[in-house]
């Protein structure tokens, strides 16, 4: 190492240990303490009256018959202090290829006022993206004019399930813990 590098470092240490000493201070005589965190969970089933188109493919696909349900399952964390909330998230996974059409603006318009204390951009979904679930999008396939659940129908259905699960989720918080694991295969 340059002599003059090693200098320079000797004299930065110099200057900011009175500092650094002063910051351990400070976070040693103040309490520190984890929030207690709270958690809610509800899963709804989102699949609708069929028949239905399914999307994920480049042709019309109509289904009519289920194999099995497309589901939404909805997460809720909260960290509180007493009874005081600090932070919460809400995290819904879909039985879906994506998330559009308007479905997440359609949920969180479903929970405007409904749910005391909840923070809506603070609503996430994501989709597990399955090649079997209800089109989202009107005009992506050429469905019949009778007889098929349209996109839209199925958005405004499933959004409505969807904010509900929230809702159950949000009034089933209770406390919680987190925990890890490692293990080898």
């Amino acid at each position: 190492m340059p002599t003059h590098l090693f200098s320079d470092l000797k004299q930065l240490l110099k200057l900011t240990s009175p500092g650094l000493l002063l910051l351990l201070a400070l976070l040693m005589a103040t309490p520190s303490h984890a929030a207690e965190l709270y958690v809610g969970a509800a899963t709804t089933d989102i699949t609708p009256k069929l028949p239905v188109s399914l999307t994920g493919q480049m042709r019309t696909r109509i289904a009519k018959t289920v194999e099995s349900p497309v589901t939404a399952t909805a997460l809720v964390l909260e960290s509180r202090e007493g009874d005081k909330s600090l932070e919460h998230a809400v995290f819904v996974s879909c039985d879906l290829v994506c998330i559009r059409g308007g479905i997440h603006e359609a949920v969180r318009d479903k929970l405007k006022g409904k749910v005391n204390g909840l923070d809506l951009k603070k609503v996430i979904m994501n989709a597990t993206h399955t090649h079997t679930a209800p089109t989202m999008i009107e005009g992506r396939y050429t469905l019949p004019e009778t007889g098929v659940t349209k996109p839209a129908e199925f958005v405004e259905f499933a959004s409505q399930k969807i904010a509900d699960a929230i809702i159950e989720a949000w009034n089933n918080r209770q406390p919680g813990r987190v925990g890890w694991g490692l293990g080898h295969a």
